[in-house]
């Protein structure tokens, strides 16, 4: 394992801006293929002078082909697990790096307050013990967190605790981790339960208001003092409350959200805030219709709504701003659609990007009003309606043409195409030679993306004056397995521990699962895979694992095909 190996070659500088190769080798000692995508750390990232990746090749060999003069700290990710290695490019190649990614955990951590108070935002930090030199690693105390860990020893600590908080308990299995060290290994409990206490009075305050002009189901609130947003319903008198806020600055907003409502900023002190208004514009349905010259489907335009600046209102530390918003109209293939606009004047716009390539805009009206020289007036109860016509006489189809390679077979895969004027998008069946094909297709930039499940595999496509030809997608031969984790014998079965799931293959290599409850999510490469329960927490005992009619305990897990089912794991907890 290298922590903050230092690499330096000390010649004397280049007089020139000349640049040098960066090779070397990655190593696991997991004894995964470091060039393998489902490790999720297959590439090779260099941050100093200038930032740049590269994809781990066959053997974990990786080169920067050129690199400029310059301290550089190297990681292995996008998943890391390793302390960042220091290389010092100087005049001439820097070669044979040993890049060792260590064995690593997942540690999955809970965090709970005393009286279901406000979860404040915190940082947890773990500091290795038994070695010297390694960086600490930093955690945001979300209410579940996982963080992947060296293997080693380490103590806890937190930072940014705020007043009226303070760390009560901290447990890993059966070790203390407020007063002692606790080891991060293959099989050793990883599964991290926190503990805050509250002082009294608590922290927190009473904040209240009304939602004034328009309706609302409710008030969400977030803002830098917690990690997760507070929302609050709305009465029928359109009167709210926050029972438990923590000081500091906070953004509100009305829900549903309302086109150019103002989004009132709140700062909360250390007493109760009352009176705070929420005020929604009244708003009116108007109607549209775009024309088109040109045999083509009908753009699906979006318009820009601004409203004119203005100075911050600030009572009782509430401030309203507005700003520029997008509002879609989901037009109809018959070019109808409508909008919801609040009342007043106000400049609007079709935003460009919303055009297909060809496409111009001959007129924009509403009522008797020019658009393109005016802003839109709105009045409740109007009866004016928005015609936009656009010329596309010079637009012409295109066809899209490629091969999907590394499926282990076609049969019921589709290539689904989506963006330009193809709304939910059009869909290709693969041919047994993974070939596909689309005709008709306008001007534009869309994603061409497989129909399976698991991870999104997708190529973006630009369509411009020519056709389409040779469009390749290659599928890595991942697939995404949920589990879910159920609870025999417990008072409450919605109390499931944090548990890791781990895949084994005939090669030996090992994945482990993703996220801290359930459902989990297991990513892995076609083949046999042996699963196995990882950081079990005492007191529960594992009772089944099936995929479909497969007893995971007696039979591996075989991945030749889409994924049908989902691993189902069941615990018995002990009864006391």
């Amino acid at each position: 394992m290298i922590h903050g190996l230092l690499m330096a070659v000390l010649l004397a500088a280049s007089p020139q801006a000349t640049t040098y190769k960066m090779s070397g080798t990655v190593v696991r000692e997991d004894k995964q293929d470091p060039s393998a995508a489902a490790t999720q750390a297959n590439q090779v990232r260099i941050s100093g002078p200038s930032t740049m990746i590269v994809t781990i090749g066959a053997g974990g060999t990786f080169t920067f082909p050129s690199v400029r003069p310059g301290t550089y700290q190297l990681v292995v990710g996008p998943r890391i697990t390793m302390s960042p290695m220091t290389v010092v490019v100087t005049d001439k190649d820097v070669a044979d790096l040993r890049v060792v990614i260590p064995l690593s955990a997942d540690v999955a951590g809970t965090v709970t307050v005393e009286g279901n108070g406000p979860r404040p935002r915190f940082q947890i930090v773990f500091t290795r013990v038994d070695v010297t030199g390694g960086n600490p690693i930093n955690a945001l105390a979300s209410p579940t967190f996982t963080t992947s860990m060296a293997v080693g020893e380490y103590k806890m600590s937190v930072n940014g605790l705020p007043a009226g908080y303070s760390l009560k308990s901290a447990t890993i299995g059966t070790a203390d981790a407020l007063n002692q060290s606790f080891k991060v290994a293959p099989g050793s409990p990883t599964a991290l339960a926190i503990i805050l206490g509250v002082s009294s009075p608590p922290p927190w305050v009473k904040v209240s208001g009304r939602v004034i002009g328009g309706v609302a189901s409710s008030v969400s609130m977030s803002g830098t003092a917690t990690l997760e947003a507070l929302t609050a319903p709305v009465g029928r008198d359109g009167q709210f409350e926050f029972p438990m806020v923590l000081p500091g600055t906070y953004t509100a907003r009305t829900v549903p959200a309302v086109v150019l409502a103002p989004i009132t900023s709140i700062t909360v002190g250390t007493s109760d805030l009352g009176n705070v208004e929420l005020r929604i514009p009244p708003t009116w349905e108007v109607s549209g219709k775009i024309t088109v010259r040109g045999n083509v489907p009908v753009p699906r335009v979006i318009f820009s709504l601004a409203n004119a600046a203005a100075t911050p209102n600030f009572v009782q530390g509430v401030a309203s701003t507005t700003g520029n918003v997008s509002v879609p109209t989901n037009v109809g293939p018959d070019g109808t659609f409508k909008v919801i606009l609040p009342e007043g004047e106000r400049t609007i716009s079709i935003l460009p990007t919303s055009l297909p390539t060809g496409y111009a805009v001959d007129s924009f009206t509403y009522g008797a009003v020019d658009l393109l020289k005016n802003p839109i007036r709105v009045a409740l109860n109007d009866t004016a309606t928005i015609a936009i016509a656009v010329d596309a006489t010079t637009v012409k189809p295109h066809t899209i043409s490629g091969k999907v390679t590394g499926l282990l077979t076609t049969q019921g895969v589709r290539v689904v195409l989506q963006g330009g004027n193809l709304g939910t998008g059009v869909e290709s069946p693969v041919a047994p030679d993974g070939s596909f094909g689309f005709t008709d297709i306008f001007p534009g930039n869309y994603s061409a993306r497989l129909s399976l499940s698991g991870h999104v595999i997708s190529a973006a496509v630009n369509v411009g004056n020519n056709d389409v030809a040779n469009l390749v997608i290659n599928y890595p031969r991942l697939f995404s397995i949920g589990a879910h984790v159920l609870v025999e014998g417990a008072g409450d079965n919605s109390i499931v521990p944090a548990i890791t799931l781990e895949a084994r293959s005939a090669a030996g290599s090992v994945i482990a699962s993703s996220g801290s409850s359930t459902p989990l999510v297991l990513t892995i490469p076609d083949g046999e895979h042996r699963i196995s329960v990882r950081s079990l927490p005492p007191g529960y005992t594992l009772k089944s694992m099936q995929y479909g009619t497969i007893d995971l305990q007696k039979a591996p897990l075989k991945v030749d095909g889409p994924i049908t089912w989902e691993i189902v794991v069941r615990l018995e907890k002990a009864r006391p």
